[in-house]
């Protein structure tokens, strides 16, 4: 449990109390849920698709479920919905649904042949990472909402796919002797295999891609007060939308950084290869 409540506080600083408790409970369904997938299972889309449509189905209310996963799930969004927008309901279950479909996706992708594109895996492991849910937790635990019409900008989208990739690349940086021992798909290790290089070599490449990353959203995160001014957004949503992106977008990448490199599961000679980069957006 000590890892679980250590990344969630790191994703939410200014939590405390019950939300913080909230936000432990997502981080630990998170590594339960992950984790149900280690082995045989995680390699039947079959299996994997019916627990993820019981999981699913409690975002429509109560329902009849019965696997121990999907009552947890159950009882995590209902608390977490409590007291927010329907717009932010909708959209939270959206990014939910998108997450579980993504096991699916992911169960296929093991029973390849041929391991896929690097740029493939990226796209699938920016649903399964769940990012998304993380910046929803964000604005619960924050008691605020990021306005929807901005939200609903390419800005907006282009900056949470940012945010969600650093934390990919990142995580694929620090875990990869770890996936690889265990036959895992690990963006390291395509690209190794798709540049035929070395580990070395991969590891910096993924360096250099980190750096792009970042850089970019520092560029594009310059652009909010002119989206805002477009928007014509009021104080109080200006405010929200300030606090959507340094409470929720950059501490979604600097949280997850400082976790990869405080746990034990992810050390490695190479956990400091993006510290650099990652560390350039907390101190802009």
């Amino acid at each position: 449990m000590g890892a679980y409540a250590d990344v969630a506080a790191r994703f939410h600083p200014t939590a405390t109390g019950p939300e913080l408790d909230l936000a432990v409970d997502q981080q630990s369904w998170y590594f339960l849920f992950d984790d149900h997938f280690d082995g045989p299972v995680g390699s039947d889309p079959d299996a994997v698709r019916a627990l993820v449509r019981e999981v699913a189905s409690t975002l429509d209310g109560p329902g009849p479920a019965q696997h121990p996963l999907a009552r947890a799930f159950a009882d995590l969004w209902g608390r977490s919905a409590a007291g927010m927008s329907g717009a932010w309901r909708a959209r939270a279950a959206t990014d939910w649904r998108m997450y579980l479909d993504g096991y699916v996706g992911e169960a296929h992708a093991r029973n390849r042949v041929r391991p896929p594109a690097s740029a493939d895996h990226l796209a699938l492991r920016t649903r399964t990472i769940g990012a998304l849910p993380v910046l929803d937790m964000a604005e619960r635990v924050g008691h605020y909402e990021c306005p929807a019409r901005a939200l609903a900008s390419p800005l907006l989208g282009d900056l949470r796919q940012l945010a969600a990739e650093v934390v990919i690349l990142d995580n694929d940086i620090v875990s990869v002797e770890k996936e690889e021992a265990v036959g895992e798909i690990n963006l390291v290790l395509l690209l190794q295999g798709e540049r035929r290089c070395s580990r070395t070599a991969a590891m910096e490449l993924m360096r250099t891609v980190v750096k792009e990353r970042t850089e970019r959203f520092v560029e594009l995160e310059q652009g909010l007060p002119a989206l805002a001014e477009s928007l014509g957004l009021d104080e109080a949503e200006r405010t929200a939308l300030e606090r959507y992106d340094h409470d929720a977008l950059r501490t979604l990448m600097r949280g997850a950084h400082d976790w990869h490199q405080s746990v034990e599961r992810y050390g490695d000679e190479f956990a400091e290869m993006c510290a650099d980069a990652v560390e350039r957006v907390a101190e802009q």
